[in-house]
């Protein structure tokens, strides 16, 4: 699942005109961490789990796309909600 997740992260990206060095940039900013090319690479082909703050974010983006594919309003409030009941717990 996690992994799909990862591919319609990449996915959406390509969709908005960004290559995915800009998605993932925007990714690191989001999470306040560095995600370089080979960790990405295994999270993508799911050789490590991403970091569950990660795993909340990309279902973020992704639940706001959905949303507004739709054509419901994408209200954050919403978006965060779908995220959060697809996405692990966060780590306390």
């Amino acid at each position: 699942m996690l992994t799909n997740c990862i591919l319609i992260f990449e996915e959406m990206a390509r969709e908005q005109g960004l290559t995915l060095t800009e998605a993932r940039s925007v990714l690191e900013h989001d999470a306040q961490m560095v995600i370089d090319g080979s960790v990405w690479s295994k999270w993508r082909n799911g050789k490590r789990t991403p970091p569950a703050k990660v795993v909340r974010l990309i279902n973020r983006y992704i639940a706001g796309a959905v949303l507004g594919n739709l054509g419901l309003e994408a209200d954050e409030e919403v978006a965060v909600l779908l995220a959060d009941a697809f996405s692990p717990p966060p780590h306390q």
